[in-house]
């Protein structure tokens, strides 16, 4: 009898402590107040808590005291009592987070979470990671192993906010934002603001031996007899057209008198992007000698280059980097997002790190100055390699000489961020 109260003894201190181990280990204030909740057998506060996050959705984002410049972002999973969803994860990139970081239970209850103390001003792209079958709606085609368990990654459901606004479940990624967070008030459509005319024009180029398509963007009021206007060049149409809305955010910029009537050219690149976008000798020969001429014809486009910007984001900012490198009698500006500097020609055959990567930043600094001027931004939370290289990049371009905006941003590689700040880099090159 002794030796089984102390077996109970032992069991019941290590319960407790495990509990003081969940308490001490519990963040949330919220989830900190409902675990007390259920303590004190609180029958309706696990289905109190859900309909109120029917109203404020997941994650929840907390104050801390002691930390005045964060918020406590914490994820929601709601699962059956006898449901395990340990294997549930957070699909994101941003400090702190890994790929095996795992839901929590909160007790014996149905609230899985897991917390990430994250500026205030934070803007969170994520979607999150389940066993294959655990979602009972497939919401996504995508499908990974992950130590040998098939995933599939889906929005968040309990979260209605996603990128881009009104995509298709499949395509969504759910945004969390913070309290102190800013929209730019350039990405919606608004009310009374005329918009501009978007067609499309199928290009056969002899340059490339095949077609391209460009997406012509004509500002509202654009007739035969306008003015001539600067040209906009734009790598990746697909993704600036449906997630960036370039469209609307010029109609909005030119509105408001921030940015002059442009011309702005869409550059297609679905199925031919890896060959295309990094520098070579014939996608430069293909914008220069032959999409100019026909835009020249057909437009009334400035001949100006330092009115003629070259623009895009990864590979399409270094495309337009390189662009305006080899053609500067062309292009006499730069807009990079996140452009991929650390790129060199053996990368994927030769995997870094290397003492070639940087290909262009050794280019550029090797060579005279050219009259372009450069507006360049990347994430803190991208790449080591991603960042340094467009540090590396800026430092060089200002050290010989080169007018140079340099921009950091608190995200990730992802357009979500790039839509935010695609107003700014406008304004950047021809608002002033």
């Amino acid at each position: 009898m002794f030796a089984l109260r102390l077996c109970l003894l032992i069991a019941f201190c290590a319960c407790a402590r495990a509990q003081d181990s969940e308490r001490a280990a519990l963040q949330s204030p919220r989830l900190a107040a409902l675990l007390a909740e259920v303590d004190r057998h609180d029958a309706n506060a696990i289905d109190a808590f859900w309909r109120e996050i029917e109203t404020v959705h997941s994650p929840l984002i907390e104050d801390l005291p002691g930390h005045p410049d964060e918020a406590l972002f914490t994820f929601l999973w709601r699962a059956d009592p006898d449901e395990d969803a340990i294997n549930i994860r957070l699909g994101a990139s941003f400090p702190t987070r890994t790929i095996n970081d795992p839901f929590s239970r909160l007790g014996n209850t149905s609230v899985w979470f897991t917390s990430y103390l994250m500026p205030r001003n934070a803007r969170l792209i994520y979607r999150l990671r389940a066993p294959q079958g655990m979602q009972k709606s497939t919401l996504s085609r995508d499908r990974f192993t992950i130590e040998g368990i098939r995933y599939e990654l889906f929005p968040d459901p309990l979260n209605p906010a996603t990128f881009p606004r009104g995509s298709a479940p499949a395509e969504a990624q759910s945004v969390a934002t913070g309290p102190a967070a800013k929209e730019n008030v350039y990405l919606q459509a608004k009310a009374g603001v005329p918009a501009g005319t978007v067609h499309k024009e199928e290009f056969d180029s002899a340059a490339l031996q095949g077609k391209r398509t460009l997406t012509v963007y004509t500002p509202a009021g654009y007739a035969a007899h306008s003015p001539r206007l600067p040209l906009l060049l734009v790598f990746d149409a697909e993704a600036y057209l449906d997630q960036i809305a370039a469209p609307t955010i010029l109609d909005n910029l030119i509105a408001a008198g921030k940015i002059p009537p442009v011309i702005a050219v869409f550059v297609h690149s679905a199925g031919t992007r890896d060959t295309d976008l990094p520098p070579n000798d014939r996608f430069p020969a293909f914008i220069v000698d032959e999409v100019l001429p026909h835009l020249q014809q057909r437009y009334r486009l400035t001949a100006d280059p330092r009115k003629t910007i070259a623009c895009g984001s990864s590979l399409g900012g270094l495309a337009a980097a390189h662009l305006a490198y080899r053609h500067p009698q062309a292009f006499g500006q730069v807009i990079s997002q996140s452009g991929s500097y650390w790129w060199w020609r053996e990368y994927q055959t030769e995997p870094g790190p290397s003492a070639k990567a940087g290909w262009l930043i050794k280019q550029i600094a090797e060579s005279k100055k050219r009259p372009v001027r450069f507006y360049l931004e990347a994430g803190l939370w991208e790449s080591a390699g991603m960042i340094y290289a467009n540090r590396m990049l800026a430092s060089v371009l200002r050290g010989k000489g080169y007018a140079v905006d340099y921009h950091e941003f608190i995200g990730g590689h992802h357009y979500a961020y790039w839509q935010q700040t695609f107003p700014d880099a406008l304004i950047a090159v021809l608002g002033k």
